[in-house]
């Protein structure tokens, strides 16, 4: 299983936040990922995020945040999957990189499990800016021929 920057722990407060606007936790390019498509760098979101928000998704964001609750609790402990976890950068606003490092480092996971965190980096791992996106494909590449 290849999980890139996993809701093993997510934030509760995702995006940008515009309170004044009324507008919190918004969906944005900006906050998914530091790379910038322009001078032909092609952009792979064809389509406009949407929904913009989870608010918008309730019963999406609750599943999520109780899955997630869940499997701290009870972890994930199966020895017969390998597991490869992609962890964004401490400034993804999307998952606790930190708590979620402390969750995989305490044992929660089985022994099969590898943890790489990609520092800097914030949610879309795999559409990061160079070189780290190149990185995390051919590190998804490596454990998948290796497992």
């Amino acid at each position: 299983i290849v999980l890139i920057a996993p809701g093993l722990v997510p934030n509760i407060l995702v995006g940008e936040q515009h309170l004044f606007r009324g507008q919190i936790d918004l969906i944005t390019l900006p906050t998914l990922t530091t790379a910038t498509y322009n001078n032909g760098i092609i952009n792979p979101h064809i389509d406009p995020i949407k929904p913009n928000s989870p608010l918008l998704v309730p019963s999406f964001a609750f599943d999520l945040s109780r899955h997630a609750y869940i499997e701290q609790i009870l972890g994930f402990r199966d020895e017969h999957v390998a597991t490869f976890i992609l962890l964004s950068g401490d400034k993804d606003t999307y998952v606790d990189a930190k708590a979620t490092r402390v969750f995989v480092e305490k044992g929660s996971v089985s022994s099969k499990t590898k943890l790489e965190q990609y520092t800097g980096t914030l949610h879309e791992i795999d559409n990061e800016a160079e070189p780290m996106a190149s990185k995390a494909r051919l590190d998804i590449l490596n454990f998948i021929l290796t497992n």
